[in-house]
């Protein structure tokens, strides 16, 4: 089916077929009113992450280091097709080691949280950040509570603060690559690295009522791992200013790639934060920083 409408598509809007299939639907991307850099940056992340884990090869607990070198220098000699005597670069097996490495010890040992990494950490990680969640805008602590009309409070609400790990750790264990996400954010991100492993994020516009709320919801919250700023023009509000909101930009609101991140000072009017029923069944909140 997809094939056949896409064909019928790059006739209609007259893209010459060039024999190369991947060129001519991107080619089509900006004629249907969809972004071509971001779509093209989902691809090379794509295509880049699964090279990587092809190259890394199977993950054995048992293997010391040297065992892996050697095991994983087999590997691309087998997968490029290379003569025995070929050697790969000595760098490139080291990091693809250290990978396989940080791969089989993964979720070995205790799990850092707010509550386990030092004060100093903690504080910087908030700082940076605004005291507010990395992905949504929402408050972390009392101290950056800004008035908000869409609360039934009048304010916005404090959502309990969460250590996320940007590279999950069940891929690579423990890490210093820490940002600070709210509760419901990071219920939702888990242990993926991106939105393509996340199921059916691509299309929240289907009939089945029963799923269509937590898709459009995780299709929200993709929209705005990645991008974290306001999208209207000389806006400059991120996620470290305050509260942000997905809103659609053409007629398919529930087709991903089809929304936009605004901030609370340019959301249109009866749009819904992404984690207001949440926010609607809490109480009112303090916390101690």
């Amino acid at each position: 089916m997809y094939e056949d409408l896409a064909s019928l598509l790059k006739v209609q809007m007259g893209v010459e077929g060039s024999g190369d299939e991947l060129s001519d639907l991107l080619a089509l991307v900006p004629l249907v009113g969809l972004n071509s850099q971001e779509i093209q940056e989902d691809l090379i992340a794509l295509v880049r992450q699964r090279i990587v884990l092809w190259c890394a090869g199977d993950v054995m607990r048992d293997m010391n280091f040297r065992e892996r070198e050697r095991g994983l220098a087999a590997r691309l000699r087998s997968v490029t097709g290379s003569p025995a005597g070929w050697k790969p670069h000595t760098d490139l097996v080291r990091l693809l080691a250290r990978l396989a490495s940080r791969f089989g010890n993964a979720g070995v040992g205790p799990r850092d949280s707010m509550d386990t990494i030092d004060s100093t950490t903690r504080r910087e990680l908030l700082t940076t950040q605004g005291s507010r969640c990395a992905v949504c805008g929402v408050a972390l602590t009392t101290s950056v509570v800004r008035a908000c009309k869409i609360f039934p409070s009048g304010v916005e609400p404090v959502f309990t603060a969460t250590l996320e790990h940007i590279e999950p750790f069940s891929l690579v264990g423990n890490k210093t690559d820490f940002e600070v996400l709210c509760a419901p954010c990071n219920g939702i991100k888990r242990d993926r690295l991106a939105w393509h492993e996340d199921g059916r994020v691509v299309a929240g516009n289907l009939p089945l009522a029963s799923i269509h709320r937590p898709l459009m919801t995780r299709m929200h919250f993709w929209t705005l791992y990645r991008g974290r700023r306001c999208d209207h023009r000389n806006c400059e509000t991120t996620s470290r200013d305050a509260l942000l909101f997905v809103e659609a930009t053409t007629q398919s609101p529930g087709t991903f790639g089809a929304l936009r991140v605004a901030c609370i000072e340019h959301v249109a009017s009866g749009t819904e934060w992404i984690h207001m029923h949440v926010a609607r069944g809490m109480l009112p909140t303090s916390d101690d920083d």
